[in-house]
């Protein structure tokens, strides 16, 4: 059995859990903590071959009637039953480093891939309008993605509306306030093929 750590509406991870039910092997997907309480006794049974972190939704305690020192509780509680998972199955082949490590801040994994040397595309966080021109001006062409992971939101229960990397059009830039909530930008790159590559 695989068990993958996902989101329902990730198109990778659909593609993913296609595959594998084409090879005919069993897998589990699991995206909340329901799910991951339903499969504990999988898990303490050692029936997993291999697993693969690939997302997680965060828990949130915000529509409750409860106090922050209650909130803020539940939330260390969640997060050392996250930690207990992880070390039950420390033992099993993985793809990916664990629950710790599904939410990485693109901007610093960036700035580490430069360290070492990698080809990265110029990227920036701003707020400012003006920045943004002159970071357009400079490449003429630039995407925009949410800063850490982006997600799907149900407008009247009909359409889903889904965050994905989109093109930053001159208009749009023009468009914008003096200064807006803090966005991510970077370069686009033309490319004849891409490699998706898990180092």
């Amino acid at each position: 059995m695989i068990f993958i750590f996902g989101l329902h509406n990730d198109r990778s991870t659909i593609d993913v859990l296609n595959w594998i039910r084409k090879l005919e092997i069993t897998s589990v997907l699991i995206t909340d903590l329901k799910e991951l309480q339903q499969h504990f006794c999988t898990i303490k049974n050692k029936k997993i071959k291999s697993i693969w972190y690939r997302q997680h939704n965060e828990i949130r305690f915000e529509n409750f009637c409860i106090t922050k020192n209650e909130r803020s509780f539940l939330y260390f509680e969640y997060e050392y039953y996250l930690n207990f998972i992880q070390s039950s199955l420390k033992n099993i082949r993985t793809l990916g480093g664990g629950f710790d490590k599904m939410n990485l801040n693109k901007y610093q994994t960036l700035n580490e891939a430069n360290n070492i040397g990698l080809l990265t595309p110029s990227t920036i966080i701003t707020t400012c309008k003006k920045e943004l021109k002159e970071f357009h001006y400079t490449f003429k062409k630039i995407i925009t993605k949410p800063i850490f992971n982006g997600i799907s939101i149900d407008l009247n229960n009909e359409y889903l509306g889904i965050m994905y990397t989109s093109i930053v059009e001159e208009e749009l830039i023009n468009s914008l306030p003096t200064t807006f909530f803090p966005s991510l930008f970077q370069e686009y790159i033309e490319k004849e093929i891409e490699l998706r590559i898990f180092i």
